[in-house]
């Protein structure tokens, strides 16, 4: 390794260690916010929170299934929908008995949700602020 500092070839070896940090940096950096912003304007919209919360109970314990449920109707990718899922299982996991015995609208569930799983989501999907909590209507 001291040849190459000497040599033309350390200043390529500089520059391909820097486009290889730069191609893995951004490829976290894609992988972490799987939603378009297309995508992002539907979810943050006033009706999707409802729609996700149907999903969430037509799901069950099944949460695998909230993303399919998503995927059409809502008119997202199935990689931005399965945050959603991810989502459904981290408060099913983390709040689930709590949400069961206080109500999955109630503000002990929501605080329990918001407190286990929202950092995961905002991750996965891109988002920079929790969604709305759903109304149940």
């Amino acid at each position: 390794s001291s040849v190459l500092r000497s040599t033309p070839f350390a200043s390529l070896d500089m520059h391909m260690r820097f486009f290889a940090n730069f191609f893995l940096i951004t490829l976290l950096v894609v992988v972490d916010g799987t939603c378009s912003e297309a995508e992002k304007e539907k979810i943050t919209g006033k009706l999707f929170p409802n729609f996700l919360y149907k999903c969430s109970l037509a799901a069950k314990l099944d949460t695998s299934s909230i993303a399919p449920c998503l995927e059409g109707p809502c008119q997202i990718s199935s990689e931005c929908a399965n945050c959603f899922s991810d989502f459904g299982a981290c408060a099913s996991k983390n709040c689930g008995i709590l949400c069961f015995a206080a109500g999955t609208l109630s503000d002990k569930c929501e605080n329990c949700v918001a407190s286990n799983c929202n950092d995961a989501l905002l991750k996965c999907t891109g988002l920079t602020k929790p969604l709305t909590a759903p109304t149940g209507e």
